[in-house]
């Protein structure tokens, strides 16, 4: 009998496919009615599909399954009597109860889809267990049964179906590592005493004999656990803290999941379990001490294992680099002071996708692992590496592991599947050690009972991995330790050698066939075990020379390198030549490959637009917590007011738990945003009151210069950025003057500093029309003013004071705190909210205007719209004469974005295929056009939904912004910005967390056509070799790019989870910026913040300095100059990140920044407050040493795309 034949004859004696007996019943029936046997004989038999399934409709839709099952005298012959009973069960449905004899056994869902339901645990022939299943299907998709197997089993002891998977596994190692032992396995199983099967004792005789003999055969690895070969297990949970229900649920999912791992500790001694997120840990420390109290005993034991290194888990392709900075700053001093030791695992599985920077981040914050299964869910190629080292632009690497597949979801302890993995993962990497995560996860749940049983059966067996508990730390360090390891053992095909030196290389077990070497300079190599044939070797020179066993052909090797190591290649032909790895080379560092590029995740790619509302509190947000942290920290630097440490961490965690990998992408249900929403709004509110609180305080220490007149208000203007600056400002005044004397006849005059009158311009942006209101009562009209003006030279982190003055009309200006610093309402409006020009404005012209009535113009661009489209028909660079586009720019692409499971997640990749029709211009008319600002607007429709957009050109702006609101009532389409552009690229660069990526608009590799839609922050960049345009944006994240196209996705409608995913209003704003050179050279980076940060206007009367706490140091007059600088790096390419109050040590302050060019930079901190560095620290503030200062102890040697934290102090 053929090998396959007698396994499939093993198990038949055990096990028994079900999947045809059910019968159904759709529509829900009360329960009692359900699950009882005589209701179902009028129920049809249910018919299987293609695939052996039983499928039922789509949304949310009920049936019921119901089957007997009666214990026969045997199978096959086989008699059954005395073993456990089990019914194995695979579902996809939103809900499933399990009913055995009217009883409730078991409930599951989508995420717990899978279970083996003891039915009796010796069973008796003629017995009958009636089942009753029912189901609900997903609201997205059709319910389905996969599997339904009566499986009997001896719980204690072997049984055909047990030594049939044992068998599997040794032809399974056998094929794969030992190919030559197939036949002496094939002959040992046709000696099975087939006749005895009806003899049970007997026959359990025949396999026992066949198990000793390959145990007992000479020269065979049968025996797997003697081979060294283990599986490290951990028990996992996976926790999504929001998606398909809301956060409320998670909390209780998460007491029920630690409950159940507590309790099965105590019943598996060995049994190891690891899970992420403080933020859960803390609220469970909140609310169950209890429960937390026995957690972090089994912690102190070794037993429970704090993963994580992030405060959850969240969407790292789209926040900032702060962001994650303080997603493990708060992550490792909460386990540190909670659990008495850091986290050491940074441990993601369920991310979709990781920005380039995250090792040098993670390396900062104390972490030496990195963990993720994500990328085996990559649609067009698969991820290279299962362990490797993974390196960020400025070289630090962190040790990862691409851990085994559906970590998220269920992963048992089936022997095949787990023997199969451990084979695979040791033709990857070498190593016979795998690791494995039993457990229940998406909607937690962690290991069930019958997984640890299973194992702890399998651990007795001697035809399977060594099973042992581990710790994921444990793990990593075992496998970076035995990788490191295989440098001993190297073997080569083809070596060719020119002109190679060496210095001290160890090698052991090394085989060389055919060896040319020429000009061979070696130091200090030691080799054991060498075998050489066809030696030719010219200009050989060797000093301290031991070889023994090498064995090497076929390597072809030019250049001069030092400390190579090389390992694991196996018959691999390997060329090295001079020039180094780049981005997204394969490279080998100590014999662990090196990844040096971004993981990018090769699905998902509708997560960095789905539910634009969330990616636009996120800019905001992020924004608004770095300036109140800076303005804060000056503020107490400066005045000696209390920082408010409290207020921000809170509000950072607010932010921080927003950004979990389900609800920052857009993939949950509504009720999540409700939430979320209102956690934005809370984190905004506390951080305009401390920003506006602290820009009171600076000016409360400001000495104003004299007034231009008498009744000037000063006006102070604060730049954020670290860099001077200037811009045209708009401020908002709020003013009331008396009835008689209209708005519009007033003239508003704008002084700078010393005096000088400067251009301004009252804006006539009826968007925002003026506020007119009539007091009866004290005869005054309250209006509310937006003057425009050039503010110039606003030093770095600094401010500038000028004077607003009108004519001779008395004004009262209103300071009240809610108008000294407008903040603008980032809430979107209801979906009732109409656009700002009402549409009896909207000029729809008879005959069509001449196209230089639409033409914007300043000393740097000319731009055309076309009066037909709306689009951009010419975009002319006067400085450096040539034009921009290519072809209309400005497009509004539509797409059918349409029949993807992962309906938010994911677009259509064929959405290319299915455009809709163009936009049709139904408005377009001047806004403005002043000196300062021209503003023209155009109002599209596609389809249901209306686009209002504004081109607006500032004075001394090479930089055109289009602002923009739409009322986006569509489904399954998506929406993309298009400018063809007059530049041919090979290449284009995204800003990514705290650095730039390059990706290629010439995809040659499966890989590199697979970022058909990629993540980027605030701008890209397509640039030739003399000249670019950037496509900046202040709330969007996902582009596409080709050679001379750059184009921005501006919204998508899918309808799961979220039904109304983005119907409604939105607004943004993007901006073109054509430029000579490249990205460096026109500091994009630069105009991307300021375009993100615009100043900041504070109107300001020492007379109104009463509102200032009065909690201030006891020099409480006035010390800084009219124009100040309270922060400059003085390095062109450096970035602030943070300023912010130590963690531990309150008159030091935080300060980081990023070197942005990829260029080294020099740190030199100017401040009026005397800021000046203490030391480095890193990203938990733990002092380092400053080794990289220079001979002048003022200056600091950053290098290139280094992200470097210091402690800072003031000496005034």
């Amino acid at each position: 009998m053929a090998f396959n034949d007698a396994i499939a004859k093993l198990r038949a004696l055990t096990q028994t496919n079900v999947q045809q007996g059910w019968r159904y019943c759709n529509g829900d029936i009360p329960y009692p009615v359900a699950t009882q046997p005589q209701s179902w004989e009028n129920w049809s038999i249910a018919q299987l599909n293609e695939k052996d399934y039983i499928t039922w409709s789509a949304g949310r839709q009920v049936i019921w399954l119901s089957q007997r099952f009666l214990v026969p005298q045997n199978l096959q012959g086989y008699p059954l009597s005395g073993l456990g009973l089990r019914l194995v069960l695979t579902w996809w449905a939103e809900s499933a109860e399990i009913f055995v004899n009217g009883q409730l056994v078991q409930e599951g869902d989508l995420f717990d889809s899978s279970t083996r339901i003891l039915l009796s645990s010796t069973v008796v022939p003629g017995e009958e267990f009636a089942v009753a299943l029912r189901l609900l299907s997903p609201g997205h998709d059709i319910g389905g049964l996969m599997r339904s197997q009566i499986l009997y089993e001896a719980t204690n002891d072997i049984d055909p179906g047990f030594v049939a998977d044992e068998l599997t596994v040794i032809q399974k190692y056998s094929a794969s590592f030992n190919p030559e032992q197939l036949a002496t396995l094939a002959k040992a199983v046709a000696e099975i005493d087939w006749d005895m099967v009806s003899q049970r004792t007997e026959f359990m005789r025949s396999l026992t004999r066949l198990r000793q003999q390959l145990s007992t055969i000479e020269n065979s690895n049968f025996r797997i656990q003697n081979s060294q070969n283990s599986i490290h297990m951990l028990g996992h949970a996976h926790l999504d803290l929001a998606w398909l229900w809301p956060v409320s649920e998670t909390w209780e999912v998460a007491v029920r999941t630690f409950e159940s791992v507590l309790k099965l500790q105590q019943e598996f001694p060995d049994f190891t379990f690891c899970h992420t997120t403080p933020a859960l840990y803390a609220w469970i420390e909140q609310h169950r001490p209890d429960l937390f109290k026995r957690i972090k005993q089994q912690v102190a034991a070794g037993r429970w294992e704090i993963v994580g290194g992030m405060w959850v888990e969240p969407e790292l392709n789209l926040i900032d680099g702060e962001s994650i900075v303080r997603q493990i700053l708060y992550a490792q001093r909460y386990v540190q002071k909670t659990f008495g030791q850091l986290t050491t695992v940074a441990w993601v599985t369920d991310s979709f996708g990781f920005c380039w920077q995250l090792p040098q981040l993670l390396k900062q914050g104390g972490i030496d692992y990195f963990v993720t299964q994500k990328l085996h869910w990559n649609d067009t190629t698969k991820f290279p590496y299962g362990a490797f080292w993974w390196q960020s632009p400025d070289g630090s690497q962190i040790f990862s592991l691409m851990s085994p597949p559906n970590v998220a979801g269920v992963m048992d302890t089936n022997p095949i599947t787990m023997a199969s993995y451990a084979i695979d993962w040791e033709i990857q990497t070498s190593l016979k050690e795998a690791f494995w995560l039993p457990g229940v996860g998406d909607h937690g749940g962690g290991p069930t009972r019958d997984m640890l049983q299973v194992a702890r059966r399998w651990q007795k067996s001697p035809f399977f991995p060594k099973l042992e508990f581990t710790t994921a730390s444990d793990y990593l360090l075992f496998a970076k330790r035995g990788l490191l390891a295989k440098v001993s053992r190297l073997k080569v095909s083809r070596l060719k050698v020119s002109r190679l030196k060496v210095s001290r290389l160890k090698v052991s077990r090394l085989k060389v066939n055919r060896l040319k070497v020429s000009r061979l300079k070696v130091n200090r190599l030691k080799v054991s075990r060498l075998k050489v044939s066809r030696l030719k070797v010219s200009r050989l020179k060797v000093s301290r020379l031991k070889v023994s066993r090498l064995k090497v052909s076929r390597l072809k090797v030019a250049g001069c390198i030092e400390n190579l190591s090389v390992g694991s290649l196996g018959e691999e032909e390997i060329r090295t030549d001079e020039r180094g790895g780049g981005k997204g080379q394969r490279q080998t560092t100590n014999n662990i490959p090196v990844w040096n590029d971004e993981l990018y995740l090769e699905f998902h790619r509708g997560c960095y637009t789905t539910h634009a509302d969330q990616k636009r509190y996120l800019r905001r947000c992020e924004g608004l917590l770095y300036q109140a942290e800076l303005f804060a920290a000056l503020k107490t630097i400066a005045t000696g007011q209390a920082y408010p440490k409290t207020e921000l961490e809170e509000a950072w965690k607010k932010v921080l738990f927003n950004q979990f990998h389900d609800i920052l992408p857009g993939t949950s249900i509504p009720e999540v945003f409700v939430e979320a929403n209102q956690a934005w709004q809370e984190v905004e509110e506390v951080t305009g009151e401390i920003l506006e609180e602290s820009l009171n305080a600076i000016a409360s220490k400001i000495t104003l210069p004299p007034p231009p007149k008498p009744n000037a208000q000063a006006i102070i203007i604060f730049n954020p950025l670290n860099w001077q600056r200037s811009e045209v400002i708009a401020i908002s005044i709020p003013v009331s003057i008396p009835v008689s004397i209209p708005v519009e006849s007033i003239e508003w005059e704008v002084y700078d500093c010393f005096g000088e009158k400067i251009v301004s311009q009252v804006s006539h942006d009826q968007a925002q029309e003026i506020q007119n209101h009539h007091n009866n009562n004290d005869n005054l009209s309250y209006s509310q003013i937006e003057l425009l003006f050039l503010a110039s030279n606003i030093p770095s982190v600094g401010y500038r004071v000028f004077w607003l003055c009108s004519n001779d009309v008395e004004l009262n200006i209103e300071l009240r705190p809610s108008n000294r610093f407008p903040i603008p309402d980032s809430r979107f409006p209801t979906p009732d909210s109409r656009f700002p020009i009402p549409d009896s404005r909207l000029k729809i012209p008879d005959s069509r205007f001449p196209i230089e009535d639409f033409v914007l113009e300043n000393q740097y661009l000319r731009v055309v719209v076309d009066p037909e489209t709306g689009e951009l028909s010419s975009v002319f660079d006067q400085v450096n004469q040539r034009e921009v586009l290519s072809g209309p720019g400005n497009q509004l692409q539509a797409f059918e974005d349409s029949g993807q499971y992962w309906d938010a997640w994911n677009i259509d990749p064929n959405y290319a295929d299915h455009p809709l029709p163009a936009t049709e211009l139904i408005g377009i008319e001047w806004i403005e056009t002043g000196v300062l600002r021209k503003r023209l607007r155009v109002v599209r429709q596609l389809m249901r939904s209306q686009f209002c957009q504004d081109y607006i050109l500032c004075a001394e702006s090479p930089v055109l912004k289009i602002t923009t609101t739409v009322d986006w009532q569509e489904r399954h389409v998506l929406v993309k910005a298009a400018f063809p552009l007059a530049i041919d690229a090979d290449y284009v660069s995204y800003e990514m967390p705290c650095g730039v990526i390059q990706r290629s608009t010439r995809p040659q590799t499966p890989a590199e056509e697979a970022k058909w839609e990629v993540p980027a922050l605030r701008w890209a960049d397509l640039s030739d070799q003399t000249y670019g345009v950037s496509l900046l944006n202040d709330c969007k994240y996902g582009y596409d790019a080709q050679a001379s196209q750059l184009r921005l996705t501006l919204l998508r409608s899918p309808t799961w989870p979220d039904p109304e995913t983005d119907q409604g209003i939105h607004q943004f704003t993007y901006a073109l910026y054509p430029h000579q050179g490249s990205w460096h050279s026109a500091d994009t980076v630069k105009l991307a913040y300021q375009l993100n940060l615009p100043f900041l206007s504070l109107l300001w009367s020492p007379a109104n300095s009463s509102v200032v706490s009065n909690n201030v140091s006891n020099n409480s007059q006035p010390s800084l100059p009219s124009t100040g600088q309270l922060l400059n790096l003085s390095a062109k390419t450096l970035i602030l990140m943070a300023l912010k109050q130590s963690e531990d040590i309150p008159d030091q302050w935080i300060l980081r920044c990023y070197e942005s060019h990829g260029e080294s930079a020099n740190l030199s901190l100017v401040s009026d407050l005397g800021l000046k560095v203490v030391h480095p620290v890193d990203l938990l503030e733990r002092p380092i040493s400053l080794s990289e200062a220079s001979s002048d102890e003022k200056l600091v040697k950053i290098e290139p795309w280094k992200i470097t934290s210091f402690a800072v102090e003031s000496i005034i």
